[in-house]
C-alpha cells in the first residue's frame, strides 16, 4: 500500500525536478541573449537627479541597460569593481564624488559624460534636488 502510494509521488517529483530544468535552461539562454546583446550600460541610482535625467531619455530603448546600484549589492559590487580598477574614474574618486551615471559603451569605453553615450546632460540650471549636502549639484 505505501509503495503505490509513494509511487505516484515519486512520479510527480521528477516531473518537476524536469520542469526546473527546463525553466533553468529557459532563463539562461533569455540571459545569454541579454549579456550578447551589444548595448550601453549605465550605472546610476533612481535618488541621482542626474541619474533620473538620463534614465529618462532611455526609456523603451533597447540600446541602454539601466543598472541601479542601489537596487542590488551585486550592482554596487559591479559599479565599484569598475569605479576601483577604471582610470576614466581616478578623478572622480580624487575628489570623494560617486561617479555616477557611468556609461560603459559598446566598445568598453568607460565616461561620466552624457554626450559620448548620446545622450544629454542634465541643465546645469535646473533647480530641484541635488546629490551634494551643500545643494551645489551632483
Amino acid at each position: 500500500m505505501e509503495i503505490r502510494i509513494f509511487a505516484p509521488k515519486m512520479l510527480l517529483l521528477w516531473q518537476y525536478i524536469i520542469w526546473l530544468a527546463c525553466i533553468s535552461i529557459s532563463i539562461k539562454d533569455i540571459i545569454t541573449t541579454k549579456n550578447n546583446k551589444t548595448m550601453i550600460k549605465i550605472f546610476g541610482m533612481k535618488t541621482c537627479p542626474d541619474c533620473a535625467y538620463v534614465e529618462e531619455q532611455v526609456k523603451g530603448n533597447g540600446q541602454y541597460e539601466i543598472i541601479d546600484i542601489g537596487a542590488h549589492v551585486s550592482n554596487l559590487k559591479e559599479f565599484m569593481r569598475l569605479r576601483d580598477n577604471n582610470p576614466a574614474l581616478a578623478a572622480v574618486k580624487r575628489i570623494g564624488a560617486i561617479g555616477i551615471p557611468c556609461f560603459v559603451l559598446e566598445d568598453g569605453t568607460v565616461t561620466l559624460r552624457p554626450e559620448k553615450a548620446g545622450l544629454h546632460p542634465r541643465p546645469k540650471k535646473c533647480e530641484g534636488a541635488s546629490c551634494n549636502i551643500d545643494g551645489s549639484g551632483c
